[in-house]
């Protein structure tokens, strides 16, 4: 879905495309799908990336933005206007799964500790068990030397 905005609206000096002006600068938007250019005048993103709106040409529904520097064309329905709680939502769930992916590494490093916790357990009951054969072996060593 795409917000009417109350933007001046120029000409290139092609006249061909129908462009939003003096807003230009400052509307985001936010992909609805992937997009992946054709052609090196068109701009490819994913699901969900956020970047600058430049404008949009009526009669084609192509619309030209701005991600990462690089500018281009790419289809005006891939988009939605970004608003502040659109924003908010998207950075939240954001945040959700960057925080879902930290508890999964959490609980997968603390099995990991655990096992790794049994493993050392492990290696001491064996060192000590080493030590006691050794101690055996010494005295047994020094009774029979005596002898």
């Amino acid at each position: 879905s795409t917000q009417s905005t109350e933007a001046v609206v120029s000409t290139q000096s092609t006249g061909a495309e129908t462009l939003f002006g003096s807003m230009n600068d400052n509307i985001e938007v936010i992909a609805l799908a992937e997009f992946n250019a054709f052609t090196p005048h068109e701009l490819s993103f994913k699901k969900g990336d956020i970047f600058m709106f430049k404008g949009v040409d009526e009669e084609t529904g192509w619309a030209q933005g701005q991600v990462n520097g690089t500018i281009g064309w790419f289809p005006f329905k891939f988009v939605e206007f970004l608003d502040n709680a659109k924003k908010r939502e998207f950075r939240e769930q954001e945040l959700q799964k960057q925080l879902s992916g930290l508890k999964e590494n959490e609980q997968k490093l603390r099995a990991r500790r655990e096992g790794l916790t049994k493993e050392l357990k492990e290696v001491d009951d064996n060192i000590s068990e080493i030590t006691k054969k050794k101690k055996n072996y010494s005295r047994r060593v020094n009774i029979n030397s005596e002898r």
